[in-house]
């Protein structure tokens, strides 16, 4: 029998875990916990005595026919008995078998799968990620190494709580990383915190919000700053594998201008890909973010010039025989030969925008050129000084003036 073994589990709940073990629960959390105590108690037709209560009567209230025990009030038991009676309910039993399903072990959740490492690599990743790209596996687990490095350890699985989270994300910030890199590992940490919670692998949910992301007015290259990024592209010396750097550069800049591709699918075209002789050029869907559809578009002449330059028989059109983010330091020197500043806002994604902007002030609808899933996003890639709108002081009446004034 245990210590508090003749109190009722209401009773203990009011009297025990609310003020001595979790007096800084949030008031929705409390209120959450009290109804589940109340729906076994509708479930059992009694407040039971906390000695009364195992796994089986839980089983047994999530298995009835009509209104059984929900399965979220079943996890809220089970933590609130692991306090009382931890050797009923260890921590190895997983509780999301309630319902219909068998409860059974989670195999090594104090061993390997303690570790959020391993939760990712064992359970995650095969199961929510297994169609994603590696650049997304990539972004999860360098977010859990962040978060290792934070904490001085190997992160666990409970370390994905308010406070560590939050914490982690103020250390961030404090290290001078920008809102939405921070977001970014939010939202890896926060996704697979909900996945565990709706898994039964974690009791609590995220309450964890995103930081706040300051939208700033887009800005695309002026012709004047293309016309100096192409003059210092000549003056390239160093060559790109067997290529000359000036041919390299161009064709690839003429690339990205003639498609508003990103540069991550632009590096990964073949020469199977490209029709030279018709002039079009197919960006694979596994290579483009989302990975959902192929996107192919013409080439102007000038660019099938450039790229017969640099043509080979087979494999990549742009052979980077460096590291990948090798590509982005050496454009930051061809932006600086153009007096432009060597910063994230003058690398590829600049050339985006621009052809983004310049597309659509022509009469061409970017949003399909880009191949965005909605008009919002795209409005974070046009600059309202090349995209021209009627601004409100030329659409508004003075209020100075009478009606009828400004027809006189």
């Amino acid at each position: 029998m245990s210590k508090y073994g003749e109190m009722t589990l209401g009773e203990y709940v009011e009297d025990v875990f609310f003020p001595v073990l979790k007096p800084d629960y949030k008031p929705k959390t409390v209120a959450e916990t009290q109804c589940a105590v109340r729906d076994l108690a509708r479930c059992c037709k009694a407040d039971l005595e906390i000695d009364e209560i195992t796994i089986e009567v839980l089983q047994k209230a999530a298995d009835k026919k009509c209104k059984p025990l929900a399965k979220r009030n079943a996890r809220r038991i089970v933590t609130i008995m692991r306090t009382v009676a931890p050797e009923r309910f260890p921590k190895e039993m997983r509780t999301h078998g309630m319902n219909g399903r068998t409860v059974t072990p989670l195999e090594g959740i104090d061993g390997p799968l303690g570790l959020l490492a391993a939760f990712y690599k064992q359970k995650y990743e095969p199961i929510v990620l297994r169609s994603r790209s590696q650049n997304t596996k990539r972004l999860y687990k360098m977010s859990i190494n962040l978060l290792g490095r934070f904490l001085g350890r190997k992160p666990l699985l409970d370390d994905l709580n308010d406070t560590t989270v939050s914490a982690f994300a103020s250390w961030r910030l404090d290290e001078g990383k920008a809102r939405k890199t921070v977001n970014r590992d939010l939202c890896c940490l926060l996704a697979m915190w909900r996945w565990a919670n709706r898994k039964g692998y974690l009791d609590t949910w995220p309450d964890v919000q995103k930081e706040k992301v300051i939208k700033r007015t887009p800005r695309a290259l002026t012709r004047e700053e293309l016309l100096s990024i192409f003059r210092s592209i000549q003056g390239v010396t160093e060559a790109v594998g067997d290529i000359a750097g000036p041919d390299f550069w161009r064709a690839l800049f003429l690339v990205c201008w003639d498609t508003g591709e990103r540069i991550g699918a632009v590096m990964a075209v073949k020469w199977s890909d490209v029709d030279l002789g018709k002039g079009w050029i197919t960006f694979l869907a596994e290579h483009r973010k989302g990975g959902r559809s192929d996107n192919t578009l013409p080439l102007a002449s000038d660019t099938i010039e450039a790229l017969n330059k640099i043509k080979r028989l087979k494999g990549k059109v742009f052979l980077w025989p460096y590291n990948p983010g090798y590509i982005f330091p050496k454009m930051g020197q061809i932006m600086v030969r153009a007096g432009l500043p060597d910063t994230r806002e003058f690398k590829f994604h600049a050339i985006r925008k621009s052809t983004a902007s310049y597309y659509e002030a022509a009469g061409g609808n970017a949003t399909e050129l880009l191949g965005h899933s909605s008009r919002d996003v795209t409005k974070n890639y046009l600059d309202p000084r090349v995209v021209s709108t009627k601004p409100a002081v030329a659409l508004l009446f003075r209020p100075e003036e009478p009606e009828g004034a400004e027809s006189a």
